[in-house]
């Protein structure tokens, strides 16, 4: 749009009209100072005014429009801004790719562009794809002995790290890892020297978002915070094995230790094949379902989805309660929204010791598991 700053004196009558309207379009009403649809628009000025006006698609003679089909990349996501049609004769619209974790941007197919964004002005019906290539990736070690360390290694983690946790105290971590980690051929660890010797604490978690292949393992964590332990969104392959958690927080308020899920209200949930096995989740007191595994549903629950083909196995769950008439299960698997929607989830070979919490000790919520 373009701004016009114009000077008048005090109680000067002016007169706005809209114009040279494109077909295909109409008036819609006045913004800024004004409103209704009165065109020309007579104003006694009294003091400073904003004047703009809405320009909007003439439904009985629309212009043109077309249709964008996108066939998602191996390796990549591609979003569409605005992302539902009719796209318009002469409508700006952005195309978006996020490579997955791993790959690197080549090419746009359908559409032309160097980065991963693009903007093109619609004339025609668009398919739209790109080419994404495999990184290069080597094993790595890096030894950690601070929090600070952990933190600075977790924020710059590639494909093949292996992050070895020296025996110590790591208080207060709390580095939300993003669109990180690694590929089937090159994991990552964020992995103690020593079974149980490195020690997580304070108000610490571990947040994933969107991030594959990444394996925590051997670390002693007993944090005093309320927030999810471990909290995963769209996250994939993530696997969580032979540790000892525990919150020493017995105040009375809710917490989920462990919540697997999909963004809330998004299309969909791209959560799939994470585990946690082998380890110890003991001592919980508060209320709240232990260990969750959820979804996307929004408001409407009309695009609903839950996270798909996750492992909970030969861990020792213990001392959970004291009993709440709801919401204490150790673990639960979908809600009710959620609840004919297939999970996959396979559950097999725990130890359930004095988990008294909630009459429900599993909860199945969902489909298929």
């Amino acid at each position: 749009a373009n701004v016009h700053i114009i000077i008048y004196q005090e109680g000067d009558v002016v007169t706005a009209t809209v114009t040279n309207i494109t077909p295909h379009y109409k008036f819609d009403g006045w913004t800024g100072s004004f409103s209704g649809t009165d065109n020309p628009l007579t104003i006694n000025l009294s003091g400073n005014v904003s004047i703009g006006a809405d320009i909007v698609i003439d439904e009985s003679d629309p212009p043109v429009d077309y249709t964008i089909t996108i066939n998602q990349p191996e390796g990549g996501v591609i979003t569409v801004n605005p992302p539902t049609g009719p796209y318009y004769d002469g409508e700006i619209v952005e195309f978006e790719l996020t490579p997955g974790i791993g790959y690197e941007f080549d090419s746009w197919v359908g559409v032309s562009g160097s980065g991963t964004s693009v903007e093109v002005e619609m004339s025609q019906n668009l398919t739209v794809s790109a080419n994404l290539i495999l990184g290069t990736f080597t094993r790595n070690t890096v030894h950690v002995s601070t929090k600070d360390q952990l933190e600075d290694a977790v924020e710059n983690m590639q494909p093949g790290d292996s992050i070895v946790l020296a025996d110590g105290t790591y208080n207060e971590f709390n580095e939300t890892m993003s669109n990180q980690g690694g590929t089937a051929e090159f994991p990552v660890y964020i992995i103690a020297a020593n079974q149980g010797m490195a020690k997580i604490t304070g108000k610490s978690n571990f947040r994933f978002d969107n991030c594959a292949y990444i394996n925590v393992i051997g670390l002693d964590i007993d944090i005093d915070d309320k927030n999810n332990i471990f909290k995963l969104t769209d996250c994939n392959n993530i696997r969580v094995s032979r540790n000892t958690i525990s919150c020493s927080n017995t105040e009375e308020e809710s917490s989920k230790w462990v919540e697997i899920q999909g963004v809330w209200g998004a299309e969909s949930t791209t959560s799939h094949h994470n585990r946690f096995d082998h380890n110890v989740f003991e001592g919980k007191l508060d209320a709240g379902a232990l260990f969750i595994i959820g979804g996307n549903s929004g408001e409407d629950f009309t695009t609903a989805s839950i996270s798909k083909y996750d492992r909970i196995d030969h861990n020792h769950f213990k001392s959970i309660g004291p009993r709440v008439t709801n919401e204490k299960e150790t673990i639960r698997v979908g809600y009710s929204k959620l609840s004919m929607e297939s999970s996959y989830t396979t559950i097999e070979y725990n130890l359930f010791e004095e988990c008294d919490g909630d009459p429900e000790i599993i909860s199945v919520k969902s489909c298929d598991n």
